[in-house]
């Protein structure tokens, strides 16, 4: 099946400033008013992509421009302690599919610290040149909320948030709705409205879709497919054409070995 490639392109605790950011502006303001806040350019594409880490790790939802604060975030604020603090942050951690992903598979078990990064490239279709970024992510929010220990043993405490939804069923953003990370996401055959190139030669596929799962319905989607191969990729943003870019070099590469 293919993969989901879905992952924050922050730190969880760059996104709780920005959360925080919001919050201090009543709770719900606009990502110009949060900018500002910042002191980042609103416009910029490291601040969109900044506002599309704080949605997926469910600490913010955005709607046309609009930032609202979620329950979670006001629980990570208002925990009574610590532990429950860590409990809370440990749900927004967990929320990126790539990273509950990561701990589903290694809870209770060593965290292959030493060829991390590689691993993320080669198991979970991390793109070479965001792979050590998604690393310290993971790395950093995993010892923020207490998963990750000295020893690097990933803890098997889990709140469970696999399958929550915030407000109503919603993530609330119509830009950065995440999937669950195993759901087999079924793309519609040549017939149907879909711009496809046939595999010729057993090369990799490529396809853009507009509509598949309902949860990607409305969005556009590029797979491809091919040996050893097989990602969907949501284009939520312009930075999300760089992953596109960087799977088709690597498709570039392989061709060129096989061509020599």
């Amino acid at each position: 099946m293919p993969k989901q490639i879905d992952y924050p392109r922050a730190s969880l605790k760059s996104c709780l400033a920005v959360a925080q950011a919001v919050n201090d502006l009543g709770g719900e303001c606009s990502s110009a008013l949060a900018g500002d806040k910042l002191n980042k350019q609103h416009t910029s594409g490291a601040f969109k992509g900044l506002i599309g880490a704080a949605v997926k790790y469910s600490l913010i939802t955005n709607k046309l421009g609009q930032l609202k604060v979620t329950q979670l975030f006001r629980d990570i604020a208002l925990a009574y302690d610590e532990d429950e603090g860590k409990q809370a942050r440990m749900k927004a951690f967990l929320s990126p599919p790539l990273f509950r992903a990561i701990h589903d598979r290694f809870q209770s078990k060593t965290l292959p610290v030493a060829h991390f990064e590689k691993l993320l490239i080669r198991e979970f279709g991390v793109p070479d040149q965001f792979a050590s970024r998604v690393e310290g992510y993971f790395l950093e929010g995993a010892k923020q909320c207490g998963l990750l220990g000295e020893d690097n043993v990933l803890s098997s405490s889990h709140p469970n948030a696999a399958n929550e939804v915030i407000e109503n069923g919603k993530n609330g953003d119509d830009s950065e709705q995440s999937a669950p990370i195993e759901k087999t996401v079924a793309l519609p055959s040549a017939t149907s409205a879909t711009r496809s190139a046939p595999a010729v030669n057993n090369q990799p596929i490529l396809e853009h879709n507009r509509h598949s799962e309902p949860e990607l319905e409305g969005k556009f989607t590029v797979r491809i497919k091919g040996p050893g191969m097989d990602s969907l990729i949501v284009i939520n943003e312009e930075e999300d054409l760089l992953i596109v870019k960087a799977m088709l070099r690597k498709v570039e590469k392989r061709l060129a070995v096989e061509d020599e």
